[in-house]
């Protein structure tokens, strides 16, 4: 009852706060069609033989010309993936069962903002091995037909003959539809796709086709750059666009709608992506109010559940006054399983008088039990619930996840992970402590 009590009690702090004089600004997003000034970000698509992806494809109505079926596989991106998954129900690609599967996988899954409708809102490649080469075909009409389409052919560089070999680029635009406030919107994005040698493990490579869809938005907030992702980053904006405050352009700085974030000089909350034309609203802070956020420098959100260890209760607010490190992980995750001996390692090593540790997983409970006897894995343990839904309070977005909190609930440092742990959560006490 103590975590409802304190979430009930956070919200409607918020709620009273958000009285009718607060401030709020609309600021026009401009969309650049480039990479700058974010990194490549390609997706590979690697040509290893599998089951249909049924979470994603879809029944095409013809492969490019002269190709089969056995040799053919297909790469896609995700453009709107909440109305992707509503409409395959509705359109009976999936059956009640799988639509409650996907729900419970995808938590950050809405349709609140989705329409009846069979809707471009996945961009598909289809390829082939040729040799050295691949051939490739998009589905630029977005028409699920390939044979309409124009067949490219891109071959991976040589290195061995020649080590200042650079890559071939095809830009190619295509056409998506989104949803926006129940109406359908047409519009195109340019993908850029390359052929290179994709390393899948210490010694081994495969010939992968490389996809990247380019673009983001810009807008000024007083004397500050801010640069807008939108996943797809075309001409509007998705409800899981995040902002990057320049120079920070890290994944680790981002900011969501409803996350807080450092512009023009002061903190404002990223309430609201707008379309029509694009904006973004962005929420003066009212006195007093603290800002709640899974970001460095922010307050972070209060949580809590049963420890699975132990079946006790635990809370974040259990650790105030101490250093905090909170690991965000699950068993399915290779990464997060390959630092579990660092993590055991360091949390033996810990001075608990000074810095503690609690364990967020995402998993299964049997799963989780299972790698609890495996490594030995003493810590607090949460388990994910429906009930608590604490990596969707803390807006977690890829595993593991850590945060690192200081004695007054301030998020100081995030992504601290190795064999080298605590020497880096003491670094970042220092820094906090001299400052």
């Amino acid at each position: 009852m103590k975590f409802y009590a304190l979430f009930l009690l956070s919200i409607s702090s918020v709620f009273a706060l958000a009285q009718p004089d607060t401030v709020y600004h609309e600021i026009p997003v401009t969309f650049h069609k480039s990479k700058a000034p974010f990194s490549d970000g390609m997706g590979v698509a690697l040509p290893q033989r599998q089951d249909t992806d049924f979470r994603y494809e879809r029944a095409f109505k013809a492969l490019p010309k002269g190709w089969t079926k056995e040799e053919t596989f297909f790469a896609h991106q995700i453009l709107d993936f909440n109305q992707h998954v509503y409409q395959k129900h509705v359109l009976g690609e999936f059956n009640d069962s799988l639509f409650e599967f996907m729900k419970q996988r995808h938590e950050s899954l809405r349709f609140d903002d989705v329409v009846d409708k069979d809707v471009a809102s996945m961009m598909y490649i289809a390829y082939r091995l040729d040799g050295s080469c691949i051939e490739f075909a998009l589905d630029a009409n977005a028409n699920l037909d390939f044979s309409d389409d124009e067949i490219h052919k891109g071959c991976a560089p040589n290195r061995h003959l020649n080590p200042e070999a650079e890559r071939e680029y095809v830009e190619l635009d295509y056409r998506y539809e989104y949803v926006q406030e129940g109406q359908v919107y047409e519009d195109s994005l340019t993908v850029v796709l390359t052929v290179d040698s994709a390393r899948i493990g210490p010694n081994t490579s495969l010939l992968g086709l490389l996809n990247a869809t380019y673009g983001y938005g810009e807008f000024k907030f007083e004397d500050d750059t801010v640069y807008v992702r939108s996943n797809i980053a075309g001409n509007s904006l998705v409800s899981y666009a995040s902002l990057f405050v320049a120079p920070n352009l890290g994944y680790q700085e981002n900011a969501y709608v409803g996350d807080f974030v450092r512009v023009g000089g002061r903190i404002l909350q990223f309430s609201k992506v707008l379309n029509h034309p694009a904006r973004i609203q962005l929420r003066e802070l009212v006195e007093g109010e603290k800002p709640v956020s899974a970001k460095v420098g922010f307050y972070l959100p209060s949580f809590g559940g049963v420890n699975v260890l132990t079946g006790d209760s635990v809370y974040t607010e259990d650790y105030k006054g101490k250093y905090l490190y909170i690991d965000i992980w699950g068993s399915w995750c290779a990464g997060c399983v390959i630092d579990l001996p660092n993590l055991v390692m360091s949390y033996a090593a810990m001075d608990k008088s000074t810095v503690d540790m609690i364990g967020v997983a995402y998993d299964v409970p049997q799963n989780l039990q299972n790698a609890i006897e495996k490594y030995g894995i003493t810590w607090p343990n949460i388990l994910n619930s429906d009930e608590n839904n604490i990596t969707e309070l803390l807006n977690v977005n890829g595993y593991p996840t850590t945060i690192l909190v200081n004695p007054e609930g301030v998020v100081i440092a995030t992504g601290l992970r190795g064999e080298n742990l605590n020497e880096l959560i003491r670094e970042a006490i220092e820094k906090d402590r001299a400052e």
